[in-house]
């Protein structure tokens, strides 16, 4: 052992054994943090909170997610596309489903002409307690506080509830142009998906950005449907409403219904793993792994989901169904939450509707022309005399023939009398 220390650090091995310890410290300095930080491959956001994405599609029986690489499903985490007969199956059959999200995000606070600040009931002022003292509206929107004792010495803890929004936008993009009679993408029932699920996830792992800062924690409370919208834009920015929306079908649909959280993508049967749990503690206490985890979904189904078609004054039209959800997502956060994605909720959100026409366009616009223009009025008038003189002779051809001796006898009288008129001009010529 002495000869091996002593052979270690003699001649020019000890500089070796000092160049090993520099590059064993320059390695943890370098691949211990980066092991640390766990870097992934991509994110949508940095701020704390909730962080929404699209976990997969659910049809038919099979799940389709971006953790395995499937021709009929394309995400980008935080959109999608999917096809459910298959990318060769392009103009005949069904069409694209695309969705996209806005992030969760704090609502910017609403003005007072909104929700009042104070209510005058029956002559006195009585404060909103939902708005602060600049009239609008608060959040949080509650805050819970807890004492607990433990071996003499009692911890306050506090936990706020939070309202956050999320808006999905999901629309149906058939292929090519609307063709009658062509069996395509436009036609129904072929063009028309039926209980297709898109899964949304929720991760609320709590986010840092200094090793040893204190952390904020957060749970989904629940998931609300604030509202629904059918229909989408076109290319101008208009505002497309749903040709029959009736034939549209989603589940959640009725404002203030909520939506089932689950701790595994696709549901509790779901074919992929649930993320692995992480027990947070806050203060020297756990909270509950149930709802302070790492993520949860939810579904959204299309019942009846795709494209329509109809016959419009001999013009075949197509549209592609478009439906944008409103979501609440109600947070529980426990710790200081520093940093917030707080925007203005955005006023006609939603993907543009796929629309196209085949057929004699301007026919429709003639017609509906024809009230509005003198012109067309009176050869609205004059169709209509040439047919009552028609539906007559056809179906009383006696009244035809009296019709057609009072005009002969007005067109003999006016003869007789142009005859006259000519005679009374030769005789004055003559005259003079």
């Amino acid at each position: 052992m002495k000869n091996f220390a002593k052979n270690v650090t003699s001649g020019k091995n000890k500089y070796v054994l000092v160049g090993l310890i520099i590059t064993a410290i320059v390695a943890y300095l370098i691949v211990g943090p980066l092991d640390l930080m766990s870097v992934g491959g991509s994110y949508s956001s940095a701020y704390e909170g909730a962080k929404a994405s699209i976990s997969g599609i659910s049809y038919n029986g099979k799940t389709y997610s971006s953790n395995s690489y499937n021709p009929y499903y394309l995400s980008s985490g935080t959109g999608f596309s999917f096809k459910g007969d298959g990318p060769s199956a392009q103009y005949s059959g069904l069409p694209k489903i695309v969705g996209e999200m806005t992030p969760v995000f704090i609502p910017e606070a609403t003005n007072a002409g909104d929700l009042p600040a104070v209510f005058d009931v029956g002559g006195v002022k009585i404060g909103n307690p939902f708005t602060n003292s600049f009239g609008l509206i608060k959040n949080p929107y509650n805050s819970y506080s807890w004492t607990v004792t433990r071996s003499s010495t009692k911890t306050l803890y506090t936990m706020e509830e939070w309202k956050t929004k999320l808006y999905v936008s999901i629309s149906a993009n058939p292929d090519g142009a609307s063709v009658p009679f062509a069996n395509s993408e436009w036609d129904q029932p072929n063009g028309r998906y039926s209980d297709i699920q898109v899964w949304i996830k929720l991760d609320t792992a709590p986010t840092w950005y200094f090793q040893g800062q204190e952390k904020a924690y957060f749970a989904i409370a629940q998931v609300q449907l604030a509202g629904v919208s059918y229909g989408g834009h076109d290319q101008s920015g208009t505002v497309q409403a749903s040709h029959n929306q009736q034939n549209i079908i989603v589940n959640p649909s009725s404002p203030s219904s909520i939506v089932n959280l689950y701790k595994r993508n696709f549901g509790v049967g779901g074919s992929e793993a649930s993320d692995p749990e992480t027990i947070y503690s806050y203060k020297g206490t756990t909270l509950n792994p149930q709802y302070f985890g790492n993520a949860v979904y939810f579904p959204i189904t299309l019942n009846s989901f795709g494209s329509q078609s109809w016959w419009d004054w001999g013009t075949f039209y197509g549209q592609g169904d478009v439906v944008t959800f409103d979501f609440t997502v109600t947070q529980f956060v426990v710790g200081q939450w520093t940093v917030q994605n707080t925007q203005a909720a955005p006023e006609g959100y939603g993907r543009q509707s796929s629309y196209s026409e085949y057929g004699f366009s301007g026919v429709t616009d003639f017609f509906n022309e024809l009230g509005s223009n003198p012109l067309y009025q009176m050869i609205i008038l004059g169709i209509i005399i040439i047919a009552l003189a028609g539906i007559l002779i056809f179906f009383f051809p006696k009244g035809a023939k009296l019709l057609d001796s009072a005009f002969g006898a007005a067109h003999k009288g006016a003869k007789s009398a142009s005859k006259k008129i000519k005679a009374t001009r030769k005789k004055s010529k003559k005259k003079i």
